[in-house]
């Protein structure tokens, strides 16, 4: 809960002794620079986090 806000932000870490923070930050940064969107969604009632990633396709090439 305490970094649902800041999920993809850099150096955003909860919980672990050696975390950087980096890993979803390089998702995010990853994602995007293949003109993509990621988002996480979080249900308590569920108690489940889901990450929706999508990434268009590539250009199509000419024969």
């Amino acid at each position: 809960m305490e970094v649902r806000e800041r999920f993809f932000d850099k150096f955003v870490t909860a919980g672990k002794r050696e975390g950087t923070g980096l890993g979803t930050y390089s998702a995010r940064m990853l994602i995007e620079a293949l003109h993509g969107q990621i988002a996480m969604e979080t249900s308590d009632s569920d108690n489940t986090t889901t990450i929706h990633v999508e990434v268009p396709a590539p250009p199509a090439k000419n024969a």
